[in-house]
């Protein structure tokens, strides 16, 4: 059941980009658009700070043109959408199930938890509160173990394994979410 959940987010998610990429074209053939990023409101924020705009657009355009087989989302880092603990054991993130597949070697684990070690710490540092400190701590701690774990050779084919073997447990509020989120975006379109 945890694999046609996980399935749906990402069909979902599939047509979420696949919509927003045609409206986006839409427009470029308009001409009123010079740079994909333009179109984006989130990017648009007061908030939202680009160090590299010309970067942003060049990976926008390459998520557009890979199309939306080639999109792949993950995004329960920390447990979002899916339980942390039920009946008071600990369930594992999105990421967790990779971390504890029988597929995956030990010597990523070792690995893995070395870099855990190094940078949890700095996660939870109530004395380093400035994001602008922080942060680059997080992208490396994110980078090295994205590098470790793509050296594993975890395929496609693979994930309904991956999800079968894993504790992972979906948010019993995701269905609502997941619905308001269809139905809202159905009232937008």
């Amino acid at each position: 059941q945890n694999v046609i959940v996980w399935t749906a987010v990402g069909i979902g998610a599939v047509v979420a980009v696949s919509f927003a990429t045609t409206a986006i074209l839409r427009k470029r053939k308009r001409g009123k658009v010079k740079r994909v990023i333009d179109t984006v409101l989130e990017l648009q924020k007061p908030c939202v700070r680009m160090k590299d705009p010309e970067r942003v657009e060049e990976l926008v355009c390459k998520l557009i043109k890979g199309g939306p087989k080639k999109l792949q989302v993950v995004t329960d880092f920390d447990h979002t959408i899916s339980r942390s603990h039920l009946n008071g054991k600990a369930c594992c993130s999105t990421h967790g199930v990779l971390e504890c597949s029988s597929l995956i070697a030990q010597d990523y684990r070792v690995q893995a938890e070395k870099i855990h070690e190094k940078y949890y710490p700095i996660e939870i540092d109530p004395y380093m509160s400035n994001r602008r400190k922080k942060y680059p701590y997080m992208v490396e701690w994110y980078s090295k173990s994205h590098a470790i774990l793509v050296n594993c050779g975890i395929k496609k084919r693979d994930i309904p394994q991956l999800v079968v073997e894993s504790s992972i447990m979906l948010e019993g509020r995701l269905r609502v979410i997941l619905r308001d989120a269809a139905r809202t975006y159905k009232y937008r379109h």
